[in-house]
């Protein structure tokens, strides 16, 4: 989101750690694009998508395989009728998603979150740490369901 204070939130970004493993599964045999703003930190072995929506729209257009979180990219790709992997943390694809889309919801929490700050959803997507309902962020999902997400044929 612009204007996000932190660079990270939980609730809206797949953690880095995991994001990271998927890209090493492809960095191989794909160009990888990072969709991020310019104060995010990058992942290795990607090139930065640092653009406005219309030049990203060209880019997700053109691209082959597509990992989003529930954010304007996985819109954009349902507008243009391309089947993409999307994760889903804070919000859920029976209320933002598409059924053409491979999604994949986060696993449970494994703690009891404190919601006090929680609006409209059940998070608040800034991502205050204190509504963290893991111990860590490997729990919230193994790289590996992306990625065999990612490997079936989304064209």
């Amino acid at each position: 989101m612009p204007n996000q204070t932190d660079k990270y939130s939980w609730p809206r970004d797949l953690p880095f750690a995991t994001a990271q493993k998927v890209v090493d599964a492809f960095v191989e045999k794909y160009n990888v694009v990072q969709i991020r703003r310019q104060d995010q930190p990058a992942l290795l072995n990607t090139y930065p998508a640092i653009a406005n929506f219309r030049q990203l729209a060209v880019l997700i257009g053109m691209s082959e395989k597509r990992l989003f979180i529930d954010s304007f990219a996985q819109h954009t790709a349902a507008a243009m009728g391309l089947p993409s992997v999307v994760f889903w943390i804070a919000n859920v694809p029976s209320q933002f998603g598409y059924e053409m889309h491979t999604n994949i919801i986060a696993n449970p929490p494994t703690l009891e979150p404190e919601l006090k700050r929680a609006g409209l959803s059940m998070y608040n997507t800034n991502g205050p740490e204190t509504e963290f309902p893991y111990n860590n962020e490997e729990e919230i999902i193994n790289a590996e369901v992306l990625i065999e997400a990612l490997k079936k044929d989304h064209k």
